[in-house]
């Protein structure tokens, strides 16, 4: 598996535990080390999350608009393909619906995640 980073847009729970078990098991290097601390700081924080163990999604804060447009538009509440003239403020529409997520704080970037 590919190493998971502070900079992604979207993180899976499902691919910390396995890309934990991967660094727990191997021999690290400096930067391995990092993202070791990195994972491991997620996990003690939302291990116990109800959908931890299902696919809990952290979406980055600076990825977060596009993630709430690209899921009304998969979700058929915005029609995808939507005529050039009709705009959608997507900044405030993502503030708007921040009500329903949590925030976890790691090493100075803010994930996103469903409550």
């Amino acid at each position: 598996m590919t190493a998971i980073t502070l900079y992604d847009d979207i993180i899976d729970s499902r691919d910390i535990e396995t890309r934990l078990e991967e660094l727990t098991s191997m021999e690290r290097d400096e930067s391995e080390d990092k993202e070791l601390e990195f994972l491991t700081e997620i996990r003690e924080e939302l291990k116990d999350h109800p959908e931890w163990n299902y696919g809990l999604l952290l979406i980055s804060d600076s990825y977060f608009s596009t993630y709430v447009q690209e899921m009304l538009e998969d979700d058929g509440i915005i029609p995808n393909g939507m005529p050039w003239y009709i705009v959608v403020d997507w900044e405030q529409t993502a503030n708007n619906i921040k009500c329903d997520y949590s925030t976890i704080d790691v090493k100075g970037f803010t994930y996103y995640y469903h409550d």
